[in-house]
């Protein structure tokens, strides 16, 4: 459910860098006191089995906002489900308030659609805010085929999300949900990015 056209303008006190392996089932959670450099986001990439540079950062394919929700070439776009869009300077955001429990394993939120991925390794970065119910501990699931990511929400916070997985090539979607327990979600920014090393190569 939305949030029936407001904005939610106070950020989390807390970052939280995230870095997953999907096909592997790892999720490294590492808290942000300051500046989040490219190089350190590289370094947790790389213990996941990736090659990874700090150039990774650079090299973004696709790139989706609120702002800019579709991209013409190559192709990406974005689906939201019932969330409240908000584009003004300074507060560039998809938000949803999410009621405690759901009467489905699962609530839908937002689908980020992209064509033309190239075959191999590929990063994809997310920016989200969260709330947890008070004594609640909620979950943001993010699908990228068969393969699927969960993160533990058990404070309010601002995540940077690094998911690495090998892409057979074409269209790719990846669909971000929550179990119950989430109060309040904002989704920021999202894209995609070539330049990794598989694991093994």
């Amino acid at each position: 459910m939305g949030t029936s056209g407001a904005t939610r303008s106070d950020g989390p006190a807390q970052r939280i860098h995230d870095v997953a392996d999907p096909a592997s089932g790892v999720v490294n959670s590492f808290p942000v006191p300051g500046s989040l450099s490219a190089s350190t986001r590289a370094a947790r990439i790389r213990q996941l089995g990736f090659g990874a540079t700090a150039s990774v950062f650079g090299t973004a394919s696709h790139r989706l906002s609120p702002q800019v929700p579709y991209q013409a070439n190559p192709k990406a776009w974005v689906d939201a489900v019932e969330g409240d869009w908000s584009t003004g300077p300074g507060n560039d955001q998809v938000w949803w308030r999410l009621p405690a429990t759901f009467p489905t394993e699962f609530m839908s939120g937002i689908n980020l659609n992209f064509q033309g991925v190239g075959q191999g390794a590929r990063l994809l970065s997310l920016v989200v805010q969260t709330w947890p119910h008070s004594g609640m501990t909620g979950v943001v699931v993010i699908d990228i085929g068969a393969l699927r990511t969960e993160i533990p929400i058990p404070v309010a916070a601002e995540h940077v999300i690094d998911v690495a997985f090998v892409h057979g090539g074409g269209f790719m979607d990846a669909r971000i949900f929550w179990r119950p327990g989430i109060f309040d979600f904002v989704w920021k920014r999202g894209a995609m990015r070539r330049g990794l090393g598989a694991p093994g190569a």
